[in-house]
């Protein structure tokens, strides 16, 4: 860390950072919403995710919210196909769990960097289940609206997950030339 610091722009970067995490601290406080507010709703909104149990979700997302990801065809909008979402991931991961890592509060909004585990003991879209476990990190990029989580944008690495349950991935035959 001192080696670093005696580079000019290492440092200037490291001011930057500490700057905008104050700044971003401050103005959650103008808000209503503390580092600690964060922290309690992020850890509350796990809770459907690892137990099943749906009664907060009207307390911790706004109505419309919307949740893209990679992984899922159209994005999901509203608590209803939320809830139907979370039901089909526990039903594929009876034993579903995602654990915190990481989770940063900005003026609005969470980035939240976790680790799920599950075992496939259920079918998934056109996949049979496999009885494999599979651990995978991921990020969200959480917007929160009035003191409510309003929208995420969720990433992992789908090719890992594939792997884990024991699917390879086999490349398309190239074209010769001749």
């Amino acid at each position: 860390m001192l080696r670093s610091m005696r580079n000019p722009r290492a440092l200037f970067a490291f001011t930057v950072c500490a700057l905008c995490v104050f700044l971003a601290s401050c103005q959650m406080e103008e808000q209503g919403m503390s580092e600690q507010d964060i922290q309690t709703m992020v850890e509350s909104s796990l809770i459907s995710w690892n137990t099943g149990d749906f009664s907060k979700l009207e307390e911790l997302y706004t109505a419309d919210y919307v949740r893209h990801s990679p992984g899922i065809l159209e994005d999901i909008v509203g608590l209803d196909a939320f809830e139907e979402y979370i039901v089909s991931v526990r039903t594929t991961y009876p034993d579903f769990n995602v654990a915190t890592e990481n989770v940063t509060a900005t003026e609005d909004g969470v980035v939240l960097f976790w680790t799920v585990t599950g075992t496939q003991d259920g079918p998934s879209d056109n996949l049979p289940p496999t009885g494999a476990k599979v651990t995978l990190p991921g990020v969200s990029i959480t917007r929160v609206v009035d003191g409510k989580i309003a929208e995420e944008w969720v990433y992992w690495n789908h090719a890992s997950m594939l792997s884990q349950l024991g699917f390879t991935f086999i490349p398309p035959a190239m074209e010769t030339v001749e």
